[in-house]
């Protein structure tokens, strides 16, 4: 059985080869790899994409992509930042850019709108990362991370607007599931058993409740 150091520097070399593009050229190859291999993985599934794969839709060689990445997850979780703040941008972009409500309502509908409509624009691969996030715990503490700053940055946002109050983060952590789950029964598994008007209707009633507003 190899002793710590001999697993240490056998760790040590494996990672000493993978390449640190600085190069533009360099740079937009591995930018290739990682878009390539969202695609495929949201397309197909992780299992059943390859790394082969990921080569040929990249038009790369299979070496070139070790070159840069160690396996097909590690190119995965360098694709899952880009891939979440395209998908969120635009309900939080529209927070960010948004003065103090005069209308609560009306402020809760369009946000809930930008939400669905990222959904909705990212459906298929939201489910398959949602399903490898369930299995994965590198991929399950991103999307974990991403979560916490996005509570973080609501708080900061609506908290210019709203009376302090305790407990907020806390408040908000749970507001961004009631929107997140709502968003996949409109999106992923909407049921002709629900009235979407009026489950939108009781997630807004509980977010003022939640806030106080």
């Amino acid at each position: 059985m190899p002793d710590q150091t001999q697993t240490t520097k056998a760790t040590g070399d494996a990672a000493s080869k993978i390449r640190q593009p600085r190069q533009k050229r360099s740079i937009e190859k591995k930018n290739k790899i990682i878009k390539a291999g969202l695609e495929l993985i949201c397309e197909k599934g992780y299992q059943s994409t390859t790394t082969a794969d990921i080569a040929k839709r990249a038009g790369v060689s299979t070496g070139i992509v070790y070159n840069y990445f160690k396996d097909k997850k590690d190119i995965l979780l360098s694709g899952l930042s880009d891939y979440i703040v395209i998908m969120q941008s635009p309900a939080l972009d529209f927070l960010r850019n948004y003065h103090a409500p005069e209308d609560w309502d009306v402020l809760l509908n369009q946000m809930i709108d930008k939400f669905v409509e990222s959904h909705k624009l990212f459906a298929n691969p939201h489910q398959e990362l949602t399903a490898l996030a369930a299995l994965d715990p590198d991929i399950n503490a991103f999307f974990e991370h991403f979560e916490k700053a996005t509570v973080s940055e609501c708080v900061a946002l609506f908290s210019e607007y709203i009376t302090p109050i305790p407990h907020l983060y806390e408040k908000f952590h749970i507001v961004y599931h009631l929107v997140e789950d709502f968003c996949h029964e409109v999106v992923l598994k909407p049921s002709p058993e629900f009235d979407y008007d009026a489950l939108r209707q009781e997630v807004i009633s509980s977010i003022r409740h939640l806030l106080e507003i």
